[in-house]
């Protein structure tokens, strides 16, 4: 399956000898500093730094590795109607983040718009992908089903005339950081000289990323620094005017990470029948569905092949965001995006759901400047498609203007209605209305003609109140606190001045109880073990103001068991297969890596890094550079302390 890059199988070395960890503050690199760490890597606007060390620091957080898990798409989407109307993309510039580009491939030479390899820290994004799962070529393929020429008509993009800039953030095995993923997101905005507003930018319509790892049913903004610093930059992105398109990962079981950040603009992957591909990743952070079964497209050299995955229907998302953007380049973020979901092929059950988003896309319905209206027509655009109280100076309290036009009508005819009741009657063709200081919510605006009820066009506008919804902490341990011992979960809520009413709380999707606003507390009592999504709402239920998510874990610590071993003897670089139960912690588990402790016969200890499989049973770890031949025992678990480190097994590193 050629599918989305997993983030992550956690191996936490960049080489044998060291262990890359993320420092978010000057306590964390105080900490690197005295544990012998070095190497910190300068990685530009983000507030973290990297960092590589000797051994284990288990107080910071680990660098995750990325890497691989993984053409009648475009009739399918209707992009063939585009381009058969003129639309191809022209003048538009999306950022793909993979494995790199062919640009020596016909289908991709004409397109190519520049790069930066943050692999080999070099300005040559080749891609070299050639080996690992979902190999050869990832990012080449994802290129072309944005912007394929159509030599081999099968490989047609959905966006030809699109230029591509390439960052490479995945070597030739598929692998890359988390730390270099959001270190290219921040360059795909402000350009080479890392500076927003310069001459260097690219001004990309959209970041193209088909990565992902684990598997998440709600938002995970605030899971850990790490997710929290991911969705930093996709928002920075967005607030610079550029859509952080990501796949919903291959795991049916929940949304991979980035593609479970509010911000992201997230897709899952429908078969040729609009049916949901069976591994594609599924929850509330899915946006938006297109074909990604059995795509055709350009790989290395000059061939081309078929691969299958959420990788595939993300950058025909991509490809059909610059074809919006090249007919109404003015569209904002927001306005491409309501462009998208409010004429998307609805699929599954009605509305938004956890399986198809808001559908399937609909490229020649999604504002795209191609269809050729006969009859009654009309267009209506709101500006700002999107507004916060008390946040813009010339526009404090959100008027929503709305613009129209009309043909094939008479103006007598035509009226604007919100949420179905009449907002203004209108007598001209073309003209403005505006909607003076809204409340926060959801509000549908539709252009009708009065005389037949019919529509001829409609726009969401979405108004928020400013606001935060806080907790004192963002994990417990059941038991651990003695003031706190069944950790009851303490939310600290406040809106912009002049709210009143209610507010709605949220928890894990669903309502859970109202408050008074503007600002207050609210607790919840003996929350269940697991990870918890806390959302403030206006009243209604329908805008969201601020989230937070904590996490409650177990305080029982179940024994970690080594059963077994294999092979019992090895050499340097070898892999070691371990088997037994509970191999490693909550932590661990959830981000699939297991700490290994090797003593020699002086009892020293050497703590590294290896492979967890998901059932807590399995691991694997590849034997040390830094350790020499002779006869060790080997544990696992990140400390000395009872039930959190393993039985002892004998391990003998040969010459």
């Amino acid at each position: 399956m050629g599918g989305t890059l997993t983030l992550p199988k956690i191996t936490g070395t960049v080489e044998a000898s060291s262990i890359r960890y993320i420092t978010n503050n000057e306590a964390d690199s105080a900490q690197a500093f005295a544990a012998g760490c070095s190497g910190f890597v300068n990685l530009g606007y983000q507030d973290f730094s990297a960092v590589e060390c000797p051994g284990s620091v288990t107080s910071l957080a680990l660098d995750p590795v990325l890497q691989l898990q993984d053409t009648g798409a475009n009739q399918q989407v209707g992009a063939t109607v585009v381009q058969n109307n003129g639309n191809n993309g022209a003048n538009r510039k999306i950022v793909i983040l993979d494995t790199g580009y062919n640009y020596n491939h016909p289908e991709l030479s004409s397109s190519y718009g520049g790069g930066k390899d943050f692999i080999n820290n070099d300005a040559d994004p080749m891609d070299d992908h050639s080996g690992g799962v979902g190999s050869p070529g990832h990012g080449s393929h994802v290129a072309g089903i944005i912007t394929a020429d159509g030599i081999d008509g099968r490989s047609k993009g959905v966006a030809p005339q699109t230029k591509i800039i390439a960052g490479k953030v995945l070597n030739s095995q598929g692998q890359g950081q988390f730390s270099s993923i959001v270190t290219a997101i921040y360059w795909a905005v402000n350009g080479p000289d890392n500076v927003f507003g310069t001459t260097d930018d690219f001004h990309p319509d959209a970041i193209n990323l088909s990565v992902g790892g684990g598997a998440y049913a709600n938002f995970c903004d605030n899971n850990d620094a790490t997710s929290q610093a991911m969705a930093q930059a996709i928002q920075y992105a967005r607030s610079h005017g550029t859509i952080v398109v990501v796949s919903a990962g291959n795991n049916s079981s929940g949304v991979s990470m980035p593609g479970c950040i509010d911000s992201s603009f997230t897709v899952g992957a429908v078969d040729s029948n609009n049916t949901v591909a069976g591994f594609s990743g599924r929850g509330n952070g899915v946006d938006i569905t297109a074909p990604g079964v059995n795509i055709y497209s350009s790989l290395l050299g000059s061939n081309y092949g078929i691969k299958s995955g959420t990788s595939m229907a993300t950058p025909i998302v991509s490809g059909i965001i610059a074809l919006i953007k090249s007919a109404f380049p003015n569209y904002t973020v927001n306005q491409v995006e309501n462009a998208i979901t409010t004429t998307a092929t609805d699929l599954g059950v009605p509305g938004k759901d956890t399986l198809y988003g808001w559908g399937r896309i609909n490229a020649s319905a999604a504002g795209t400047g191609s269809t050729a209206c006969t009859g009654a027509c009309g267009t209506l655009v709101a500006s700002p498609a999107s507004c916060t109280k008390g946040v813009t100076t010339s526009n404090p309290n959100c008027n929503i203007t709305l613009s129209y036009t009309s043909s094939g009508v008479s103006p007598s005819s035509l009226v604007i209605k919100r949420g179905g009741t009449n907002l203004q009657t209108l007598t001209t063709a073309n003209g403005n209305v505006t909607d003076n200081n809204l409340n926060a919510g959801a509000y549908i605006y539709s252009l009708q003609n009065n005389s037949t009820g019919s529509t001829l066009s409609s726009i969401t506008v979405y108004v928020y109140n400013t606001g935060a919804l806080t907790s004192p902490w963002l994990s417990c341990i059941l038991g651990s606190n003695a003031t706190n011992p069944n950790c009851n979960i303490t939310l600290s809520y406040i809106l912009s001045s002049g709210i009143t009413g209610n507010v709605s709380i949220y928890k894990d999707g669903a309502f859970w109880k109202s408050a008074p606003a503007p600002s207050g507390t609210i607790t919840d009592n003996n929350p269940a073990v697991g990870i918890h999504t806390y959302t403030l709402r206006d009243n209604s239920g329908s805008t969201q103001t601020s989230r937070v998510v904590i996490n409650v874990a177990s305080s029982a610590l179940k024994p970690r068991v080594i059963t077994s071993i294999s092979p019992t003897s090895a050499r340097i670089g070898n892999q070691i297969t371990i088997t037994g139960a509970n191999l490693g912690n909550e932590l661990e588990v959830a981000r699939h890596y297991l700490t290994v402790q090797i003593h020699d016969q002086d009892r020293r200890r050497s703590t590294t890094i290896g492979v967890l499989n998901d059932a807590n049973t399995q691991g694997t770890w590849k034997v040390d550079t830094s350790l020499r031949p002779g006869n060790y025992t080997l544990r696992v678990g990140p400390d000395l302390v009872p039930n959190n480190i393993s039985n002892e097994v004998n391990l003998t590193i040969l010459p």
